[in-house]
């Protein structure tokens, strides 16, 4: 009869009581030998019995790797009782969901939950002596039971709900002994323990140790360098490890030198990767691919891969498998009998054969006695009245140059009844400068085509620099499925071009006056029937900027909508980098905008969450010199005044002070400063700034300096471009610098520049030059914007939000923007009504007691609005639909 664990534990102590039993990594290395082992699980056993833990209680276990969590097995093997293993990565609310789930399957209440500090503070509070703690191991040892439950493990739920497997303590030991028959010499060697030991193949590796009679080293958690440089110093021949981990290894910079010193590297957890197979024998490694899953205790199947190897495994002695309802290649149901194979779940139904074969729901065949995996049963899906196998065309992704991993599954189609979706990791492209991952996607796309019928060719490829992952390392399937479901795909983008009457027969500036103002609406749904909403803000002429409405059209038209089409995005940032590319999008950033910024509104209604959030807006900005008083979610308010006469002003100001506004900002010209003279005589403490619109020179350095002794805020835009000094420079931020110097009152940037790669310049030559007008459009869109905006604040360049007379969807963007930290000079964001008679979205962007609600109730997502169609209908002078319908 084969010796138990616990009669191991007993003979070793009795030959040789002070070799070590396993090594402590996190604890400086200590050895812990097998009397210490047996002592500190006997003193536990004892108090959990006292207690009123005896045999067949359950109890459960909330650890990662470390000595108690061995103590804790080890005393339930010698008294008796079982132990949940939970995953201690996993949040409260799912440890709290699983432990509730074993104990509606054992009737059991109240479980008791054991971490490391429970388990050291047991072990420290008992005062048996030696002979008391050696005879109850002894009597333990001798009752031990191997048929008994000794654990219940959840399956990792990366596909589905998760399972809890009963493993008994014959199940663990027998798994153990066949994998020793295959990979050890009995007393040789050394494991690392680096796998978490709430999974089985982190346990197994302790139960594999104890029936080999050799230490193995344990680690808290998984470095990749320290785990080799460990392997050179302590001798160790095995380690067991994910795809993930071994990728670590191999880019360790150890890597060459010790990997080939391995007796084994055993590769579990999912389907092997070629890519990472290949590296790895290319390094002289003895890579051990295996299959095997927690029902099985670990690996029943496993093979040393070499270069150009396939992926057939040998089955190990004394499991067996059988192929059930084989196709024509061979492929159908995998059934595994052996000693590892559990007996059921508590929560689930498991499927045997008569012949008691665990039907593991993956799909493989037999070659040459040899068995294949090829993928999970379920993973299979019909598209078009034909079977797909993800695993077959995850195979072929895997050999595109720079794709590390790959994973397939099915999705709904109208046309097809289902469809391949497939997601690439790129980890070592995606860091390179200029990497894009709609680029690669077209480079895999391209690849497959050549390689793949059209029934396997994915519907969406989306690249990632990551997967997400468990804590063990595997892909975490279920999070990659989530992320497909909150993708971002357009499939119909409709623009409208309205016509508003500005009221009071318009806006006077010193360059123009408005008495309309056309813009471009853009509303993008996407494949959920969810909508985003951006708008272009192009004037009709080129007065303010030299993009128009009319030169936006066809760039829309022709170059930005049928990319933003094409591709499938998982963030706002990859529509920006997409559109950076585009020679078209980049020559008219007011119209790459109004598609971008649409994208985030529809991004913040897909994940639940406001712009203003996804920017990292605050709730209410608190740092010295921000405007004080203003409600939780909302923005202060900046009333514009036209050019008129000073009467009107006067009133204007009033009229905007009565609304709740405490920022005006007021138009000002050569020979027309008395009006803000006069504004700040009557209102000394208002937060003042005076906006020039390019209007004076040189020669008007009297007015100038009359502007700098009102205390202003700042003064937009100052000197006329076209006007050429008599002496000094000559360029307009040569000017302005210059300007600057001699003026206490910031100068603040904006029709002056056209685009952030200037306004970088510009501000990188001129230092005096220190205050910026943001309007989101001339970026490019929020990314761009909120690009700049963080370079901004690490210049010590004083930023603040302008307004374009725009409607409600543009205004609620900058308001987000005005939350940001360090916005500190309220902007010109307003109540549409100033400028229209009525808003186009619902619900209207008004002002509540100064300050706008930039994320109204009801409206809490994106930019918290929708359209108002019957007032949009009322001003459109045409809309267009894309694709054509």
């Amino acid at each position: 009869m084969t010796a138990t664990i616990l009669q191991h534990i007993e003979d070793r102590i009795a030959k040789s009581p002070q070799a070590p039993c396993f090594i402590d990594a996190s604890a400086e290395y200590a050895q812990v030998n097998y009397v210490e082992v047996r002592r500190s699980a006997a003193r536990l056993g004892m108090a959990l019995e006292a207690a009123d833990i005896r045999r067949g209680s359950v109890v459960a276990s909330d650890m990662g790797n470390c000595p108690a969590f061995l103590y804790l097995l080890l005393a339930a093997a010698y008294a008796g009782f079982t132990v949940v293993t939970l995953n201690a990565r996993l949040t409260t609310q799912e440890k709290a969901e699983r432990l509730r789930s074993a104990e509606q399957s054992l009737r059991v209440s109240g479980m008791r939950v054991l971490r490391e500090a429970d388990v050291l503070g047991l072990i420290q509070d008992s005062h048996a002596d030696p002979s008391q703690l050696a005879h109850w191991a002894q009597r333990g040892s001798g009752a031990f039971d191997g048929h008994a439950r000794a654990v219940v493990m959840f399956t990792s739920g990366t596909s589905g709900r998760p399972k809890a497997a009963e493993l008994s303590w014959a199940n663990l030991q027998g798994a153990a002994a066949s994998s020793n028959m295959r990979l050890n010499v009995p007393g040789e060697g050394a494991w690392q323990l680096t796998l978490p030991m709430y999974h089985v193949g982190g346990l197994e590796i302790f139960i594999r140790s104890l029936l080999n009679d050799t230490p193995f080293i344990m680690y808290r958690r998984f470095d990749a360098t320290q785990t080799l440089c460990d392997a050179a110093v302590y001798g160790c021949t095995h380690v067991s490890v994910v795809d993930k981990m071994l990728q670590d290894m191999l880019a360790s910079p150890r890597a060459e030198e010790v990997l080939p010193l391995y007796e084994c590297i055993l590769l579990g957890g999912a389907a092997p990767n070629s890519v990472t197979l290949e590296q790895a024998a290319a390094h002289g490694a003895r890579v051990y691919t295996s299959y095997g899953m927690t029902e099985t205790c670990s690996h029943v199947a496993s093979r040393l891969y070499q270069q150009g190897d396939g992926l057939a495994l040998d089955i190990m002695a004394p499991y067996q498998v059988v192929i059930l309802s084989a196709d024509e290649n061979g492929y159908g149901q995998l059934g595994v009998r052996g000693p590892g194979v559990f007996k059921g779940y508590l929560n689930a139904h498991a499927a045997f054969t008569s012949d008691g074969f665990f039907i593991t729901g993956d799909r493989a065949r037999l070659v040459d006695g040899r068995v294949e995996v090829a993928e999970r049963t379920g993973d299979m899906f019909v598209s078009g009245g034909e079977n797909v196998y993800p695993e077959e065309i995850r195979k072929k992704m895997l050999q595109v140059p720079g794709v590390t991993d790959a994973f397939v599954f099915g999705v709904e189609d109208a046309d097809w009844g289902r469809r391949p979706v497939a997601f690439a990791e790129a980890r070592e492209m995606a860091y390179e400068p200029g990497f894009n991952a709609q680029d690669m996607a077209d480079s895999v796309r391209i690849s497959l085509q050549s390689r793949l019928a059209r029934i396997y060719m994915p519907k969406h490829i989306i690249v990632l620099p990551e997967f997400p992952r468990t804590g063990i390392g595997k892909v975490n399937r279920m999070a990659l499925r989530m992320r497909y479901n909150e993708r971002l795909e357009a499939v119909k983008i409709d623009i409208w071009r309205v016509k508003q009457p500005l009221v009071g027969g318009g806006q006077r500036t010193a360059r123009t006056k408005l008495r309309e103002r056309e813009s471009l609406i853009v509303r993008i749904t996407d494949w959920a029937g969810r909508t985003g909403l951006g708008e272009d803000v192009a004037f009709s002429t080129d007065w303010y900027l030299p993009e128009t409405i009319d030169d936006d059209l066809p760039v829309l038209e022709k170059a930005i909508i049928p990319v933003v089409l094409k591709y499938t995005f998982l963030h706002p940032v990859e529509v920006s980098r997409v559109l950076s590319r585009v020679p078209a999008a980049q020559k008219h950033p007011l119209a790459a905008a109004a598609v971008e910024s649409a994208f985030w509104d529809l991004y913040g209604k897909v994940m639940g969450l406001s712009v203003r959030q996804l920017i990292g807006a605050c709730d209410t900005v608190t740092e010295e010199g921000a405007a004080l008083g203003v409600p939780e979610g909302c923005a202060p308010g900046g009333a514009v005044v036209g050019i008129m006469g000073e009467r009107e002003t006067i009133d204007a100001v009033r009229d905007a002070l009565a609304a709740g506004y405490r920022r005006v900002k007021i138009k000002v010209k050569p020979g027309h400063i008395r009006p803000i003279i006069a504004v700040r005589e009557e209102f000394p403490d208002l937060t003042l700034l005076a906006d020039a619109n390019q209007s004076f020179t040189e020669d008007d350095m009297k007015e100038l300096k009359r502007l700098d002794a009102l205390n202003l805020a700042c003064i937009e835009e100052p000197l006329d471009p076209k006007h050429v000094p008599h002496v000094g420079p000559k360029g307009l931020f040569e000017r302005l610098a210059r300007l600057q110097r001699t003026l206490r009152t910031p100068i603040a940037l904006d029709e002056s520049w056209t685009n952030v790669s200037q306004l970088d310049s510009i501000l990188k030559e001129h230092r005096d030059l220190r205050c910026v007008v943001m309007k989101i459009g001339k970026f490019g869109g929020v990314q761009p914007a909120l690009d700049f905006y963080k370079r901004a604040r690490s210049m010590g360049v004083t930023v603040w939000m302008g307004g374009m007379y725009d409607t409600g969807i543009s205004k609620r963007l900058h308001a987000a923007f005005a939350m940001l930290p360090g916005m500190n000079i309220p902007g010109d964001i307003s109540d549409t009504s100033r400028y229209f008679e009525h808003d186009i979205t619902e619900p209207p962007f008004v002002l509540e007691k100064g300050s706008l609600v930039v994320n109204p109730v009801g409206g809490e997502a994106g930019l918290g609005c929708d359209l108002n169609m019957e007032e949009l209908h009322r001003v459109e002078l045409w809309r267009r639909t894309y694709p054509n319908a």
